[in-house]
């Protein structure tokens, strides 16, 4: 399955911003995927386990830290930017 990157860039700066927007609305994502890890191991349904660094504790962190986040302005898309960043991952590469 190829991957369209310029529809995920797009898919994630909408997600960024609703987080950003209403901080308090990714708590209830987070709780669910709280309850699905094992050590620092998430377990989410039809998908392979996912080995993380950090583990619940930082999930709690997030939690408490999203309950006393005010909202904060939106990003907007710069092609400059995101031009600027995919030469510099590709010179990283």
């Amino acid at each position: 399955m190829e991957i369209d990157y310029n529809k995920l860039a797009e898919e994630l700066l909408i997600s960024h911003n609703k987080i950003r927007e209403d901080p308090k609305s990714f708590i209830i994502k987070l709780k669910k995927w709280s309850k699905k890890f094992r050590d620092k191991t998430l377990f989410l349904l039809n998908e392979n386990p996912l080995e993380t660094f950090e583990g619940i504790n930082d999930v709690e962190e997030a939690l408490i830290f999203l309950s006393i986040q005010k909202s904060v302005p939106k990003l907007i898309y710069n092609e400059h930017l995101s031009k600027t960043a995919q030469d510099y991952t590709l010179d990283m590469a």
